[in-house]
C-alpha cells in the first residue's frame, strides 16, 4: 500500500469512528428520522474534519451500518455487490437476494418527502 493511500485510510478510519460517535450520541434526538440523523453526521464530518462531502457520506454510511449491525441481521454483502446490484444476505436462512439499485431507488428513496439541501 502506498504511503498516500495509507493516509486516506487512516482519514477515513478517523472520520468513521468520529461518525459512530455522533450516531451514538444523537440517535435518540431522530428516533424516526434516520435520514436527518445521517444528513447532520455528514455536516458534522464536514465542518469538523473538513472532509468532503463525499468522503463524509461514505464514512457516515459505513458508520451507521456498523451502529445497526447485528450478527443474525439481513446485511449488504459489499464484495459481491455491484454498482448496479445489492446482494443482501439474510444469514436466519441462508438465502442471498440481488435487489437492482434502480429497485431500491424507485422504491425507497423516491418515494421520501423531499429534504431541503444547502448549496454549497
Amino acid at each position: 500500500m502506498s504511503e498516500l493511500n495509507a493516509h486516506q485510510t487512516d482519514y477515513q478510519g478517523i472520520l468513521q469512528e468520529s461518525a459512530l460517535g455522533f450516531l451514538r450520541r444523537h440517535q435518540a434526538e431522530y428516533l424516526d428520522d434516520n435520514q436527518s440523523l445521517f444528513n447532520r453526521a455528514v455536516q458534522t464530518l464536514q465542518i469538523v474534519h473538513s472532509a468532503s462531502k463525499e468522503v463524509a457520506e461514505n464514512c457516515v454510511a459505513r458508520a451507521y451500518g456498523e451502529l445497526r449491525g447485528r450478527g443474525d441481521a439481513p446485511h449488504l454483502d459489499i464484495s459481491l455487490s455491484t454498482a448496479y446490484s445489492a446482494v443482501i444476505v439474510d444469514p436466519n436462512t441462508g438465502m442471498y437476494y440481488v435487489v437492482p439499485v434502480e429497485d431500491i431507488v424507485q422504491r425507497l428513496i423516491n418515494r421520501r418527502k423531499p429534504t431541503i439541501r444547502s448549496v454549497q
